[in-house]
């Protein structure tokens, strides 16, 4: 599973007026995307899917890069 920002995936196929900008998608495999929000409505019942959408979440955000607070002030 992936995530990615809308704005980034090309293969997202509604329409992309329709997210707003940031917004994770799911990139499914083989199906195309699906936001967040409508993959967490889908797996309201599965502890496994929510687990590894949490493991998921944890490996994007720690591959991100992150500006620190106090680089900020100018």
């Amino acid at each position: 599973m992936s995530l990615t920002n809308s704005s980034l995936n090309p293969k997202y196929k509604d329409n992309p007026d329709h997210i707003k900008t940031g917004a994770l998608l799911i990139l499914k495999d083989n199906a195309g995307t699906q936001s967040l929000s409508d993959y967490l409505k889908e797996h309201t019942d599965d502890p496994q899917a929510f687990s590894a959408l949490i493991d998921s979440l944890k490996t994007e955000l720690q591959a991100a890069s992150v500006i620190p607070p106090h680089s900020l002030l100018i």
